[in-house]
């Protein structure tokens, strides 16, 4: 009697644990679905083997799952198993969903620069330079393909830089914040330079003038610089002329520049056209000064003398410029002009 009770006990208590483990796992299911486990797998920082062990007996379940792949890929490159994110980021690029074909080229582009690095870091030159176009060919895909998001224009002008393509880094630093802007304005222009892309570095100063307000002067001296060392005679006479219409910052480095290019009376000119604008007398002084002195540079005595004797009543009272002026009679052979203006200092002196 005792063995049946025992036996139907046992039974009884089996069945119960049987439906108990079934309950159990319904509920496990409910509760922590697949995307949920896969989801507590990526946020996980700090047992990556773990969560790669997971990965991979859910794939062998689900063998052409390539989400998961992707997170096995992720976690691999997290762990430092470089090797085996590599090739599932490979396979992944060929992916018929555009959203892990996306996220693949994107990780492989990160993977490609770590090894970039470590092989800059470790000198090795052939390594290096198969990382290198590597990045190229995946950066490529990822602009023409659109893999990437509306706020990611920071990351694109980073990599346009770190790649040497100018003309992405412009399009895309345009759409950055003007915090961000200077910044990727600035790495531009130099890289421009470095490059020796006038025409690219031209474009980054022209923007670096519009939002950089503080250092304005600084970047037009800079393109002033590029212009005048990079472009022919006419470009630059062109740009600055046009320049030169609505600012006087302008109007004065074309007059520097052509005195620098032997267009001498067109200086003078230009410098004329300052000094009767200028209220400040000392400003104005030197302003005729240099018309003066890009006269006797190109050789021009007579327009020397003629532009000296139209000031001559204005500078009559100031002994300095009268003396300036008297002199350069003297010196261009106008012995007239000398005599005349001699008599009138020595009549105010009487």
């Amino acid at each position: 009697m005792s063995n049946v009770n025992s036996e139907k006990l046992y039974v009884a208590s089996y069945k119960e644990l049987i439906t108990t483990f079934l309950i159990f796992s319904i509920i496990l299911f409910m509760l922590y679905p697949k995307d949920l486990i896969k989801e507590q797998i990526i946020s996980e920082q700090s047992n990556y083997d773990l969560s790669m062990l997971y990965l991979t007996d859910m794939l062998k379940n689900d063998p052409t799952n390539e989400s998961l792949m992707l997170i096995l890929a992720t976690q691999s490159l997290r762990s430092g198993k470089k090797d085996v994110s590599y090739k599932l980021l490979k396979f992944l690029r060929h992916s018929k969903d555009n959203k892990i074909r996306s996220q693949a080229y994107r990780q492989s582009y990160i993977l490609t620069q770590e090894n970039y690095y470590y092989a800059q870091d470790h000198n090795d030159t052939v390594k290096q330079t198969e990382a290198y176009h590597t990045l190229q060919y995946l950066f490529k895909t990822i602009l023409h393909e659109k893999f990437y998001k509306k706020d990611d224009n920071a990351y694109l002008v980073k990599a346009s830089l770190f790649l040497h393509n100018t003309q992405s880094a412009y399009r895309y630093a345009l759409k950055t914040h003007n915090e961000v802007k200077v910044k990727n304005f600035i790495s531009l222009y130099f890289l421009s330079m470095e490059l020796k892309k006038p025409k690219e570095a031209t474009r980054a100063l022209e923007v670096l003038i519009k939002i950089d307000k503080k250092e304005d002067k600084k970047w037009k001296d800079a393109l002033f610089y590029v212009l005048s060392k990079n472009y022919s005679k006419k470009d630059t006479l062109k740009i600055l002329e046009k320049k030169s219409e609505k600012s006087r910052y302008w109007l004065i480095k074309l007059a520097q520049y052509n005195f620098s290019v032997k267009e001498y009376r067109e200086a003078s000119t230009i410098y004329m056209k300052l000094f009767s604008s200028e209220e400040n007398p000392h400003k104005k002084t030197a302003y005729f000064y240099k018309a003066i002195e890009s006269l006797n540079a190109g050789k021009y005595p007579k327009y020397a003398v003629a532009l000296a004797k139209s000031q001559e009543s204005y500078y009559f009272n100031n002994p300095k410029v009268r003396r300036y002026i008297l002199k350069l009679y003297i010196g261009n052979a106008s012995l007239k002009n000398a005599a005349t203006l001699s008599l009138k200092i020595l009549k105010e002196y009487q």
